[in-house]
């Protein structure tokens, strides 16, 4: 988030704060369908100030002025850093931060209208060409898979103590992996695309990633012992989520 310069909110407790030598930041912790957050914690990063939000989500932050980044979060939610500018004796209101909720149960989830959900089931089929030279091929079962459809940009991803994923780029025939045996009969690889993306890990076994997605079409593959997810149902086929990703 980028730095912003924050509105002066009140004028009456200034001479107090003058007195001590310090400014203060107010602000309110809710949810993104704005409830409060009792007891959401705000600290400022590299200063010797932290607080705790009432029950109504409101806080105050005394600091000696200058410009910190603000840490705003609470179990359960995803942290917020915000950047704040205070370098007057004055009060500062930085206005309602807003705090995501993380589900509780287990997998891979996608954020989506101010919440994570889950995706739509998809899964990729291997099939095996026996020719001169023996290859594989990992591409999407169109017929049994539901697409779930995005703009293109940067979108976030909740793994919460899932056994494992990785994201895949489909060429134009709808494969996610292919690999083919060489002279030696090792199996060796002729396509593999992923997207960009970037983790923070939060807690044990939970992790946001952040993936900028271009138009086109990928395969979040379900990843276990270093290989894609079998299905129970069928060794020859792999479970994961398909993202269609349209113009932004």
């Amino acid at each position: 988030m980028s730095a912003a310069r924050l509105s002066l909110l009140r004028s009456a407790p200034l001479l107090l704060l003058a007195a001590c030598g310090q400014m203060a930041v107010d602000g309110q912790v809710v949810t993104v369908t704005g409830d409060p957050i009792p007891g959401a914690r705000v600290t400022a990063i590299g200063a010797n100030c932290a607080t705790t939000a009432g029950e109504d989500g409101r806080f105050a932050l005394p600091c000696l002025p200058g410009t910190y980044t603000l840490v705003v979060n609470m179990d359960g939610y995803v942290e917020q850093k915000v950047e704040v500018e205070a370098t007057e004796r004055k009060r500062y209101d930085l206005g309602k931060t807003v705090l995501v909720a993380l589900p509780t149960e287990k997998g891979v989830f996608l954020f989506e209208e101010n919440r994570y959900r889950s995706m739509e089931p998809a899964w990729l089929t291997r099939s095996i060409d026996e020719g001169e030279v023996k290859a594989r091929r990992y591409c999407l079962d169109i017929q049994g898979s539901t697409a779930t459809r995005l703009a293109a940009g940067s979108h976030a991803l909740f793994d919460n103590e899932s056994p494992g994923w990785r994201p895949f780029k489909l060429d134009a025939e709808g494969c996610a992996y292919r690999d083919q045996k060489d002279g030696r009969g090792q199996w060796v690889v002729t396509y593999k695309e992923k997207p960009d993306y970037q983790e923070q890990t939060l807690a044990t076994g939970k992790k946001v990633a952040m993936m900028e997605l271009p138009p086109g079409d990928y395969f979040i593959a379900h990843w276990d012992q270093g290989f894609f997810t079998t299905d129970p149902s069928d060794k020859h086929r792999y479970t994961g989520y398909w993202l269609s990703v349209g113009g932004g």
